[in-house]
């Protein structure tokens, strides 16, 4: 923390001087997000893409610590304490072929907490099967209809490229087309 902080502080000095803006941005797990490192991102503008893969049994089964015990209860504080600062605060899931099939539930979990954009990632170095793709595709399936039906009632929630494509959808501006991506030749 100390680097970033160091750097950070580096960086916007420069950039001031030099009549530029700079967009400052971390990538964490949350494990090290104390109140003190919450104060000092916040307090500087500086974005947090958080990573966490949905309820506690999946985020356990895929991010382990270093003793190869699951980090969920490291992380389930800080969901509430980031949320508290930023209610819009996004977050980063990955999924793979062990755990697509938990993707709608990881989403309705992660929403119930309390986030309100979710951007899911499959991980690509997995082996991805006609059978693991076609659970994919049943899951955003069901994502998608339950982003839409949250929309129809005004409750917005923003599922990566997918949120984009369901307005697009609801307010008829044009067909859905899904560019280049995971599970691109799969929806629609």
């Amino acid at each position: 923390f100390d680097t970033l902080k160091e750097l950070s502080l580096y960086g916007r000095a420069q950039a001031k001087q030099k009549n530029k803006t700079l967009r400052l941005g971390v990538t964490t797990n949350g494990t090290l997000l104390s109140d003190d490192v919450l104060d000092f991102l916040f307090k500087h503008n500086i974005s947090i893409n958080l990573s966490l893969d949905g309820r506690p049994e999946t985020q356990d089964a895929n991010r382990k610590t270093v003793t190869g015990e699951g980090s969920f209860g490291l992380v389930d504080d800080v969901i509430d304490r980031v949320l508290a600062r930023n209610p819009s605060q996004g977050v980063r899931m990955t999924y793979d072929t062990q755990s697509v099939h938990t993707l709608y539930a990881d989403h309705e979990y992660l929403w119930s907490r309390g986030f309100t954009n979710t951007s899911p990632i499959a991980a690509m170095e997995d082996t991805w099967t006609d059978a693991t793709f076609a659970v994919a595709k049943d899951q955003y399936w069901r994502l998608a209809g339950a982003v839409l039906d949250r929309m129809r009632a005004g409750d917005m929630r923003q599922v990566g490229f997918l949120s984009k494509y369901i307005g697009r959808l609801h307010s008829q501006q044009q067909r859905l087309r899904i560019p280049c991506g995971v599970c691109g030749g799969y929806i629609g």
